[in-house]
C-alpha cells in the first residue's frame, strides 16, 4: 500500500514517508486500529445507496 501511495502523487506522496518506520512497529499500529476501529469510528445503522447522481458516475 505504501508503494501504492507514492505512485499516486501530490500529497499522497507523504505516504510514502512510512516505510521508514520499521515494519514491526507499523504492523503492531495497524493490529491497534483494526482492534478498535468500531469503538474509535463506529459502526454504520446501514449500508450508504448511491444518489442517482453518484449513480451516473459508475460503469454499467
Amino acid at each position: 500500500m505504501l508503494r501504492v501511495l507514492s505512485g499516486l502523487g501530490g500529497a499522497w506522496r507523504l505516504g510514502a514517508l512510512l516505510r521508514a518506520i520499521p515494519r514491526p512497529l507499523r504492523d503492531a499500529a495497524y493490529r491497534r486500529v483494526a482492534r478498535n476501529r468500531l469503538r474509535w469510528f463506529g459502526r454504520a445503522e446501514h449500508c450508504l445507496l448511491p444518489t442517482p447522481e453518484t449513480r451516473a458516475r459508475f460503469l454499467p
